[in-house]
C-alpha cells in the first residue's frame, strides 16, 4: 500500500519530459527555483510504536520536518517482503520519487534492478555493504559500537554469568553486532558466556518470547534480541529477569526489565541527505557512521548514553539501584564513560577498541587483528570466543 503524506507531486512529473529531461543532465542537477523534493521509504513492515521501520520512519518524519528551502513531500510503502522490494520501489518511482530509501538488507536486489532501468534518479540501500548502480548509495551505522557499550551494562548485571540472544538471521551484520555486545560485557567479566538463538526473521513476535523463555530456562539473567518488537524485554519481565532492548527505547514495554538499550537515529542522516539532494551536490556514498562521525550532526547510532556520561534515560537507573545499589549504577557509569572515552579515541590511534585482538578461537588461540579493517567486519560470519549457538550458526545447513 502506497502512502503519501502529501498530495503533491514532484518535479520529475511537472516538467514536460520529465524523467526524459533529467536523464540527460548530470547527476545531481537541480532544476532553477524548484521548491519541492518526493521522497519514497520502502520499510519492511508497519511502523507502530517500536522497532525498526518505528525508527526509520521517525528520521523520515524529522528531515521532512527540519529541511529548509523545500517542502519534502514523503511516499510510504509499508509490510514489504524482500521479493516484493522491486515492485515497491517501482510504484515510488512511478508515483514520482526523486529519490528513494531501501531500508532493509533484503530489499538490495529490488533497489538494484529499478536503480538500473532508472538512472537519472537516486537509490539509497540501508544495511548493505555493497554498491553496484552508479545512482545506488548504500548507508548504515556502526551499531556494533553501541551494542558493545550496553552489553558492558550487562555483563556487569549478570549474576548467572549467562546472557542470552534472541538474534535474527546469521548474516554478518547480525553476526557483528551479536559478537560486539558479548565482548563489551566480556570487557568487564571475564567470567561471563553467551548463548545465541536464530529466529529465523527480523519480525516473529511470537517466536522471541519463546526462545527468550528457553535461554532463560537455560540460566540466563539478562537478555536481548535482535528482533523488532519488544517480545523479549516482555518475557524477561514475566521470568524476573532483565533486558536490554535494540532498534528502538522499548523500557515503556518492560519497566520492570529493561535496564538499558539502543536505538537507531536515521534523522540527521535522512536530512542531511535530502539537503544534498535540494543543493545539486548528492552523489552515491557508501556511508558507514560510528561514533566519531559527526557528518550528520549526531551518529545514526544513539545510546544508552550518548554523551559519555549518566544522563540518558536509556540507562534505568532507578531499576538497577533497586535490585543492586547505587554502588552498582556508579559501577555502570563509570565504565560505559571509560569505553566511550576509547571509542572516540580508537581511529586516532589506529585500534580497534571493541573487536581489536578479540579472541576468536579458544582452541587455536586465533584472535582478529588489533585493526581489523572494515572489510573484516563486514564479512564477518563466526562467533568470537564465548557466544555458543548450534542452531543459529548453523541456520543456513
Amino acid at each position: 500500500m502506497l502512502n503519501q503524506t502529501a498530495s503533491r507531486r514532484s518535479f520529475l512529473k511537472k516538467v514536460a519530459g520529465g524523467a526524459a529531461l533529467l536523464s540527460t543532465l548530470p547527476m545531481g542537477f537541480r532544476a532553477w527555483g524548484q521548491n519541492e523534493i518526493t521522497a519514497g521509504y520502502v520499510f519492511l513492515t508497519t511502523p507502530g510504536d517500536a522497532g525498526w521501520t518505528f525508527r526509520h520512519d521517525l528520521g523520515r518524519q524529522f528531515a521532512e520536518e527540519n529541511i529548509e528551502g523545500v517542502t519534502v513531500n514523503s511516499l510510504t510503502v509499508e509490510g514489504v517482503a524482500d521479493a516484493d522490494a522491486g515492485s515497491a520501489v517501482q510504484n515510488l518511482v512511478d508515483a514520482g520519487s526523486e529519490i528513494v530509501f531501501a531500508t532493509s538488507f533484503g530489499f538490495l536486489s529490488g533497489a538494484q534492478d529499478v536503480a538500473s532501468a532508472n538512472p537519472e534518479l537516486f537509490f539509497e540501500h540501508c544495511s548493505g555493504f555493497t554498491t553496484q548502480e552508479p545512482n545506488l548509495g548504500a548507508y548504515f551505522g556502526r551499531m556494533y559500537q553501541a551494542r558493545y557499550l550496553s552489553g558492558i551494562v550487562a555483563g556487569l548485571m549478570t549474576e548467572t554469568n549467562q546472557l542470552g540472544y534472541v538474534a535474527a538471521i546469521p548474516i554478518p551484520e547480525v553476526i557483528r553486532i551479536a559478537n560486539a555486545f558479548y565482548l563489551g560485557a566480556l570487557s568487564v567479566n571475564p567470567d561471563v558466556t553467551m548463548q545465541i538463538t536464530a529466529l529465523g526473521s527480523f519480525f516473529d513476535p511470537g517466536l522471541a518470547r519463546e526462545q527468550a523463555n528457553a535461554l532463560i530456562d537455560d540460566g540466563a539473567d539478562v537478555v536481548t534480541m535482535h528482533e523488532d518488537t519488544p517480545s523479549v524485554p516482555q518475557a524477561a519481565q514475566d521470568r524476573g529477569v532483565f533486558s536490554v532492548s535494540y532498534q528502538s527505547d522499548m523500557s515503556t514495554f518492560a519497566p520492570q526489565s529493561h535496564i538499558t538499550g539502543v536505538e537507531w537515529n536515521w534523522g540527521p542522516y535522512y536530512l542531511k541527505t535530502l539537503e544534498l539532494l535540494r543543493d545539486g551536490d548528492l552523489g552515491v556514498r557508501n556511508v558507514w557512521s560510528g561514533f566519531e562521525d559527526s557528518a550528520f550532526v549526531s551518529p545514526l547510532v544513539g545510546l544508552v548514553n550518548a554523551t559519555g556520561g549518566g544522563d540518558s534515560g536509556l540507562i534505568n537507573e532507578e531499576l538497577i539501584a533497586s535490585v543492586r545499589d547505587s554502588a552498582k549504577v556508579a559501577e555502570i557509569l563509570d565504565a560505559i564513560a571509560s569505553a566511550r572515552a576509547l571509542l572516540d579515541a580508537s581511529t586516532v590511534a589506529g585500534s580497534d577498541v571493541v573487536f581489536g585482538g578479540a579472541l576468536v578461537d579458544a582452541d587455536t588461540g586465533e584472535t582478529l587483528p588489533e585493526a581489523p579493517t572494515d572489510g573484516d567486519l563486514l564479512g564477518m560470519d563466526f562467533p568470537v570466543a564465548g557466544v555458543s549457538g548450534e542452531s543459529f550458526f548453523s541456520f543456513f545447513g
